[in-house]
């Protein structure tokens, strides 16, 4: 009986630890599209919403009003599990007048897995936009785009396994007006601009039914292991 036990444990435990349906050495294939939408507040001024380059407010005389644009990765390839590159994002830190600003757009962007075949996953984030009263130092009239969170898109299951995509983020800053710049904050000089390149990662996680098999597997491993234990004859001294 206790034999029994134990084979039911382990092949339970073999079962949720099985290879998933795209092996961690096939790589990760799709296409990215991308957008900005839903600007913020209603009384900025923009234009290109719907379309994957903005600009926002009116600009002073003689200057120019705020860009930002996204260049989406496409094709992309990345091993499961890997941080890939999504897309490039643009920022041109312009002069305008005050009030006709934005605090905040929406990107979306629309992932087409081929390898595993997800299909078209589209997920909406939050950026927001910080202007500076322009009242400083270079550094201090720096403007930025940040994002108030990095959400992830809900599970995916593709051929008995799950998936899900989060992003990761901003990284790799270049360009002549940025200043020191994390995963969720990419600040630029006024009048200058500068670009980040922007990670997401798709990874292979169990589903909660997965989760429940394996801590019975174990707690069964767990009863053997005692009661075989128990039946061992006391040592000899």
């Amino acid at each position: 009986m206790r034999n029994l036990v134990l084979a039911i444990a382990l092949a339970a435990t073999a079962t949720v630890t099985a290879a998933p349906a795209l092996a961690a050495t096939d790589p990760v294939t799709g296409t990215i599209g991308a957008t900005f939408s839903d600007p913020q507040p209603g009384t900025g001024v923009s234009t290109g919403i719907g379309s994957d380059h903005v600009t926002w407010g009116t600009p002073l005389a003689g200057y120019k009003a705020n860009e930002l644009s996204f260049q989406s990765n496409t094709p992309f390839s990345a091993l499961l599990g890997q941080q890939f590159k999504v897309g490039s994002i643009s920022y041109y830190n312009g002069t305008i007048l005050d009030g006709t600003e934005l605090t905040g757009l929406t990107l979306n962007l629309g992932l087409n897995f081929t390898n595993p075949a997800i299909g078209l996953l589209a997920k909406s984030f939050a950026l927001g936009l910080y202007s500076t009263p322009n009242t400083g130092s270079a550094d201090a009239n720096a403007d930025y785009v940040y994002l108030p969170s990095l959400q992830s898109i809900n599970n995916f299951v593709v051929d008995g396994q799950a998936y899900q995509f989060e992003l990761r983020g901003f990284d790799n800053v270049r360009g002549d007006g940025y200043l020191n710049s994390s995963a969720s904050e990419f600040h630029v000089r006024e009048g200058q601009s500068a670009t980040a390149d922007v990670f997401g990662v798709l990874s292979a996680v169990p589903e909660p039914g997965t989760w429940a098999m394996m801590l019975i597997g174990f707690a069964m491993i767990g009863v053997a292991m005692r009661s075989r234990r128990r039946d061992m004859p006391a040592a000899l001294v």
